[in-house]
């Protein structure tokens, strides 16, 4: 007997933090409008976030790291994520779990999105080129909205250490609120 072809509104490839978090925007803006879709997620794998998404560096990129590509787009386009971030998670009141993504300051809960500051230790006799990088760096994060002093750590001349808005990220805690939510709308 031949299985019925499944029927779908939305199909999205990939059970990662991407088709996930995806799945819970179509599925959150269609109750919003008052639309009653399916959406489907497929995966090759047995779990959510069991591929790619499993071996994510472990931070929230806010585009501190990119400075040295020199590429205002790479930049600019972290910048928006993290506007993104905000706008739909933590901003959002339709989303059940917005207090976990704690994007606007760090604190500890169970299911926080986002862990500690990543800290940057720059050693200038390694690379010539540090001094150019640190200005680059310092000037984007002045960009986001951060004041020298919540960065600039130290600086004893060979090395510096900033303290940059990029976070480590718990994709685990992140997967199963977009999935939760998803399943829910």
């Amino acid at each position: 007997m031949t299985p019925s072809p499944l029927q779908c509104d939305v199909l999205i490839i990939g059970a990662g933090i991407a088709g996930v978090s995806i799945a819970e925007l179509v599925s959150r803006e269609a109750r919003r409008r008052n639309k009653g879709i399916k959406v489907l997620v497929v995966d090759r794998a047995s779990e959510l976030d069991s591929g790619a998404s499993s071996g994510l560096q472990g931070w929230f990129h806010t585009g501190a790291l990119y400075t040295r590509l020199d590429s205002d787009e790479s930049y600019l386009n972290c910048v928006k994520s993290h506007e993104v971030l905000k706008r739909e998670y933590a901003n959002a009141s339709d989303f059940a779990h917005h207090s976990n993504c704690n994007i606007h300051a760090l604190y500890e809960c169970d299911h926080a999105w986002l862990g500690d500051s990543i800290r940057f230790v720059i050693d200038h006799s390694d690379h010539p080129e540090w001094t150019k990088h640190i200005h680059q760096m310092t000037d984007r994060l002045l960009d986001l909205g951060a004041s020298r002093n919540s960065f600039l750590q130290s600086d004893n001349g060979q090395y510096t250490t900033l303290l940059a808005p990029d976070r480590s990220l718990r994709t685990q805690a992140i997967v199963s609120d977009l999935a939760e939510s998803a399943a829910r709308n």
